[in-house]
């Protein structure tokens, strides 16, 4: 069976950089259409510059209207949204001491907030075109992090996983999936800044003895995206290399 994503609509968070970059890419190589969505705009520019006849928009999620605002431009562009796919994120590590309250609100409106704002915005064009959503979880959001004292990004991405099924029970009602992915690490920019030392332990925890390249978290997005995935809903699914199992 075929992925059957030609001509459809994606709109993809963070999508400037790395694991929404390369699912941009992918659902590109599909025939989709797809707006890009990023605060950096020299990066969405560059993003937006590989993959032909797509649309970008530079916003900042947390800024009150954006979510409205880019569903509305990408209906305007489009006339629809298949698929909206939640992948920005932002990670502040510091022990619960040291996060401020100013700290803690940036990572929920980030993470979690732009989530729930951007998903229920869309829910009326994705119920028109019977679509999905997929949202960026984490292995942290089922068992803390690997990476230190880091309890706004594990306590977030809770709040997605939390979400997903909830919004999946919802949204079925109008022929809508709801669904996330729950990586473990991944060799993007963020990851390959850590010492030798810090990426050793981190490749220490994974049975497979190695991080994710984000091709490998794209290609499951897309396929929970997909006609492949008609009766997957409410699923949060692990990407880890054997992380974490449930």
């Amino acid at each position: 069976m075929e992925l059957d994503l030609k001509d459809k609509v994606v709109l993809i968070t963070g999508a400037a950089r790395g694991i929404g970059l390369e699912t941009a890419g992918c659902f590109a190589a599909e025939g989709a259409k797809l707006m890009l969505v990023d605060r950096d705009e020299t990066a969405l520019a560059a993003a937006a510059s590989q993959i032909e006849g797509s649309g970008c928009i530079a916003a900042d999620l947390t800024a009150d209207g954006a979510a409205d605002a880019i569903i509305q431009k990408t209906v305007d562009t489009f006339g629809r949204i298949d698929v909206l796919i939640n992948n920005a994120g932002i990670s502040e590590p510091a022990p619960i001491a040291g996060t401020s309250p100013e700290s803690w609100r940036k990572v929920m409106a980030v993470n979690l907030d732009a989530v729930y704002l951007l998903s229920r915005a869309a829910m009326p064009a994705l119920g028109r075109s019977k679509g999905a959503i997929v949202s960026l979880a984490s292995f942290a959001g089922k068992r803390g992090t690997l990476f230190g004292d880091n309890t706004s990004y594990s306590t977030s991405k809770a709040g997605v996983i939390g979400f997903t099924r909830a919004l999946a029970i919802e949204a079925a009602k109008v022929d809508v999936r709801v669904n996330a992915v729950a990586p473990g690490p991944v060799a993007t920019e963020l990851i390959k800044a850590l010492t030798p030392e810090q990426l050793k332990r981190v490749t220490d925890y994974v049975p497979l003895g190695r991080m994710a390249e984000p091709r490998e978290i794209a290609e499951l997005i897309v396929f929970l995206s997909s006609a492949r995935a008609t009766y997957i809903t409410g699923e949060v699914v692990n990407v880890n290399g054997g992380l974490y199992m449930d």
